[in-house]
Parts: structure tokens; C-alpha cells; sequence
């Protein structure tokens, strides 16, 4: 069973009940902004030299979602911390707290 370790509140915006990571996006078939849905949980991987995201209501098995920041690769997510870098020998998730704020936290 995966240990999941809690490492910051993700910084978000709201927009019609979808959250969004502050200066990230989804890159599959354009951009989206908003793409955090209450509720759900998201994985993100490093695949072919990229951050993936996988999961949420919205996920379509088979597409690629890649994490970026402004169409650039993703190195790190802003967070209550400052900037957290994503080690690509790790999986990491984001999901929502109790309190209605997003974490990011590293799956071993």
C-alpha cells in the first residue's frame, strides 16, 4: 500500500466551481486553467520527459494530460511553502483538505 506523505496547501484560484493551480495548466488538445474539480483526487507521473496528470471525474483513459507551466516543462508547484520541486523518481497527488484547500503530497 502507497504511503502518502502531505508536503504543502497548493496555491489555487476558483472559477465556476473548479479550482487552478496559480500559473499552471493541462496541455491535451489546448489548454485549461481550471481543471481541479471538488471531490477528486489527481496523480501526476513523470512520463517522456514530462509531468502527466491522471484521475478526476474529467479524465478519459488513453489522452495525455501534461502539466506545465505556460506550455513550458514543469519543474515545481507554488505552494504555502514556495515553490515545491517535483523529483521525477517520485509520484505525487493532489487533493483536497478537509478545510476545502488543495494539498500536494509525494506517493512512495
Amino acid at each position: 500500500m502507497p504511503t502518502i506523505t502531505r508536503l504543502a496547501t497548493v496555491e489555487t484560484t476558483m472559477r465556476d466551481g473548479r479550482a487552478a493551480v496559480v500559473s499552471l495548466r493541462l496541455d491535451n488538445d489546448g489548454f485549461h486553467t481550471h481543471w481541479l474539480v471538488p471531490g477528486d483526487a489527481y496523480r501526476l507521473r513523470f512520463v517522456d520527459f514530462h509531468w502527466q496528470v491522471t484521475g478526476g471525474s474529467w479524465f478519459v483513459a488513453g489522452h495525455s494530460y501534461r502539466l506545465t507551466r505556460a506550455g513550458l516543462p514543469l519543474v515545481s508547484v507554488p505552494t504555502d511553502r514556495g515553490e515545491v520541486v517535483l523529483l521525477p523518481a517520485h509520484e505525487y497527488q493532489i487533493d483536497q483538505a478537509d478545510q476545502g484547500e488543495w494539498w500536494l503530497s509525494r506517493c512512495r
